[in-house]
């Protein structure tokens, strides 16, 4: 999401200046950002350039840069991409494509969305996304798209929290066979698990999704076909956690470190950026505090939607983002009050770390 407008005001009381309805509105869903980067320094090379669809007409609003449209998207629902990963087959550039992970996402009524202290919107299923021209300008990208299908009610489990690929046992290898789907239960109290042939996902066939899950109460844990567990709300029940109760992220993603040797999955605990660390994805996992927020972020707000950049991190570093928001905000007004302009814009953090640091 992209906020259009102004902001006036020296540091401190600034605030934003919505765009006004007829210039296309103050807020467009669904932006891209493309920036290059130079791959010695680690730094932007230029200006990032944003990416959305102007008003078609005057007066009407500006809208995403991907119109993503499922069959059965009803008015008012919109998909939402969350996580991706871009994996290429040769050197040729026909040869990438850009797989995206995504939330189809429904509104609530401004009142239920009140009552029950939330966003004005509710997840309802995840969808896989192809981009089959990624290097190409994001307005002339071509792209497929389809719900992952999973044996129990609707939006029980979402599978858009992070997404790599990886070997057999669960080890980095960027060009495995497998693209794990890292996922979490409602309520986002569990982490969870899946994995799916890269090129099944690139077919959007998902016949052969294995989740880490136990085929009975007392069985070990271990990959299983989808397909061949419990349906319902007991399907959620077999799956295996990756680390405690509690320990769940909702969009992070995972990250591979390699000075560390070890996978990274970054989340926001209260006031603290804590990072969950795991030499395969089935864990076992251990959490880490590597920073706390500063107080400016302490009272009314929230941090979320905690995102790692390796390609803006020099070797032995860790690049976070994460964004901040009121705790009760439904219609985002909140953002345009004077001195909120430094609110809800990504923050950056850099980690310095070493091979001792795990």
């Amino acid at each position: 999401d992209t906020l259009l407008g102004a902001v006036e005001g020296e540091r401190g009381v600034a605030r934003r200046v919505k765009q006004d309805a007829a210039a296309g509105g103050f807020m467009v869903r669904n932006s891209l950002g493309v920036t290059s980067v130079d791959p010695q320094t680690r730094s932007p090379k230029a200006p990032m350039a944003f990416w959305w669809q102007k008003q078609a007409k005057p007066g009407a609003s500006d809208s995403a840069a991907m119109q993503l449209k499922l069959p059965n998207q009803k008015p008012g629902e919109f998909v939402w991409p969350i996580n991706g990963v871009r994996m290429c087959s040769g050197s040729a550039s026909s040869d990438c494509k850009l797989l995206l992970v995504a939330a189809r996402v429904v509104p609530l009524r401004l009142g239920v969305a009140k009552l029950v202290q939330s966003d004005a919107f509710a997840v309802k299923a995840t969808v896989a996304i192809v981009v089959h021209n990624p290097n190409d300008a994001p307005a002339d990208w071509k792209y497929d798209m389809k719900e992952i299908p999973y044996p129990a009610t609707e939006a029980v489990v979402h599978w858009y929290v992070g997404m790599a690929p990886g070997d057999e046992q669960g080890r980095h290898d960027e060009n495995g066979k497998w693209l794990y789907l890292v996922g979490a239960t409602t309520g986002w109290s569990r982490q969870v698990l899946a994995r799916i042939p890269t090129s099944d996902f690139v077919a959007l066939s998902f016949n052969e999704m294995q989740v880490w899950s136990m085929a009975k109460p007392s069985s070990a844990p271990g990959w299983h076909m989808q397909s061949k567990l419990p349906t319902g709300d007991a399907f959620a029940k077999t799956l295996v956690s990756i680390g405690g109760f509690g320990e769940s992220s909702t969009e992070a993603g995972v990250y591979y470190e390699p000075t560390l040797g070890l996978w990274y999955l970054p989340f926001v605990d209260g006031h603290n950026i804590v990072l969950r660390t795991a030499s395969t994805l089935t864990g076992p996992w251990s959490s880490h505090t590597v920073y706390r927020l500063p107080p400016r972020w302490m009272e009314e707000y929230f941090a979320y939607a905690i995102k790692s950049h390796p390609e803006l991190a020099r070797k032995g570093e860790i690049v976070l983002t994460y964004n901040v928001n009121f705790f009760i905000n439904p219609l985002m007004g909140k953002l345009f009050d004077v001195g909120e302009a430094d609110t809800y814009v990504p923050n950056f953090l850099r980690l310095k770390i070493s091979s001792g640091s795990a």
